[in-house]
């Protein structure tokens, strides 16, 4: 069972009126990768790139550094059966583009492989996804493949709008990504570069 209501929400204030948000809010008793799925195909149509950010029992929807909602488990649910997200829908109509963002599409192939880390028990995948991304401007692609255990496989693409690259160019930005991950997340690479 999966619902949605868009409504007007008051939040008290001291000594005020109280707070009125107009706020979409969705509910799901099926499970948080189900939920999550919705609320980025829900951004993406709006083509607004989100980054959830994990806090205690939940994780914030950001837009650069506004916030936009949070995601979770209800706090009314004693069980933890039922997710709920709720965002903000002035701040996200105000951000939200008609059409994407115009991005040249490259006239050289890309390379493509595939690193595997060992990364440590109940890690955020997201900011792991993140540093590899954040790592260097020719890594225009970043997705999780496989897991098995506390063994990740991460498809990186690299690209260059300029030039075609080669081995030789994308090795330093290889090294460097095992080295982010090893200080930033304790992983360690399965194999050898």
């Amino acid at each position: 069972m999966s619902f949605f209501e868009l409504t007007n929400t008051y939040h008290p204030k001291t000594r005020a009126l109280p707070e009125e948000k107009l706020q979409l809010i969705i509910s799901t008793k099926k499970d948080y990768l189900y939920l999550k799925g919705i609320v980025e195909a829900l951004f993406v149509s709006l083509h607004l790139p989100i980054k959830f950010r994990p806090q205690k029992n939940q994780a914030a929807i950001h837009f650069k550094d506004k916030l936009l909602g949070t995601i979770g488990p209800s706090r009314l649910d004693l069980e933890g059966k039922i997710h709920i997200a709720i965002l903000d829908l002035k701040p996200i109509l105000k951000l939200t583009n008609n059409y994407p963002k115009y991005q040249p599409l490259s006239n050289h192939p890309p390379i493509i492989e595939d690193l595997t880390f060992t990364l440590p028990e109940k890690i955020y995948l997201g900011e792991v996804l993140n540093t590899i991304k954040s790592t260097h401007k020719l890594i225009t692609k970043v997705q999780l493949t496989k897991t098995y255990h506390q063994n990740h496989t991460f498809n990186i693409t690299y690209q260059s709008l300029k030039k075609p690259l080669s081995d030789k160019l994308v090795a330093p930005i290889r090294r460097k990504i095992v080295t982010n991950l090893k200080t930033k997340h304790r992983s360690k690479l399965v194999g050898k570069i």
